[in-house]
């Protein structure tokens, strides 16, 4: 990993004043240091309270293949003079294409983590985890220095820096079409029905209070009645998982 790290004193009064500037690690020297993480290509189609849902284009390390949609939340806040967060929603616009390397949730630590989703990078002050698509190219640090490559030299560019990436990029397949799991009139609404599927509710604190085998034919499924607060909403079938935030007042 190439890092630097800068780091300024000024003394006020009796008050020393610590200032962080970091130069961030390449996306290729970052998905070496975290070779667990996912890297994925896909279009931001759906933002909310601390996350957005992400339609999978192409992966290129790890096994989306069967994942449509797949939502990442934010990480854990950061300390440098000052607390800083991991947004989720600041990985890109609404509609746009990125690259992401993406560490699984596969422990709750934050309130709206749901296992088996995935979370912004801890550190993104030194790691480079986020690369947008301007036209038919990624955009930015990819192996040191400024990049602009096209998408379909991709594959080549990160097999250079670790040696697991996908032979043939995987796209989705057989798997759930882009949903929009929404909240309103104590409903859950969904887009789309799909056949031999399940909707479930759960609290933040992982108690189910809620589910239902999703007809074919129906689109709005009523709930019981609900303290407010904070839910999750999935949608599970033999090969796929939607979740997503949904918000009870």
């Amino acid at each position: 990993m190439r890092t630097l790290t800068i780091c300024l004193v000024w003394l006020l009064g009796n008050t020393a004043l610590l200032a962080c500037s970091f130069i961030p690690s390449p996306f290729c020297a970052t998905a070496s240091d975290f070779p667990t993480a996912v890297i994925v290509r896909g279009k931001i189609v759906a933002k909310f309270p601390n996350g957005i849902d992400l339609q999978v284009l192409n992966t290129y390390r790890g096994d989306l293949a069967t994942q449509s949609t797949i939502t990442i939340w934010d990480g854990p806040d950061i300390d440098c003079n000052g607390t800083f967060t991991a947004h989720a929603t600041d990985l890109g616009a609404l509609d746009s294409t990125v690259l992401l390397l993406l560490p699984q949730i596969d422990s709750l630590e934050l309130s709206w983590d749901v296992i088996g989703d995935y979370r912004c990078l801890t550190n993104f002050f030194i790691y480079t985890h986020a690369l947008p698509q301007i036209g038919n190219d990624i955009v930015g640090d990819i192996n040191g220095g400024w990049q602009s490559l096209p998408v379909a030299d991709l594959t080549a560019v990160l097999s250079q820096c670790t040696n697991d990436i996908n032979t043939h990029v995987q796209s989705p397949s057989n798997a759930l079409p882009v949903m929009n799991i929404s909240y309103f009139n104590h409903q859950l609404q969904l887009q789309a029905a799909i056949p031999d599927a399940t909707l479930a509710l759960y609290t933040i604190s992982g108690q189910k209070v809620y589910q239902q085998a999703v007809n074919s034919q129906q689109l709005a499924y009523p709930l019981p009645a609900l303290s407010s607060g904070m839910y999750i909403a999935l949608l599970r079938t033999a090969q796929s998982r939607y979740s997503k935030k949904i918000i009870v007042n």
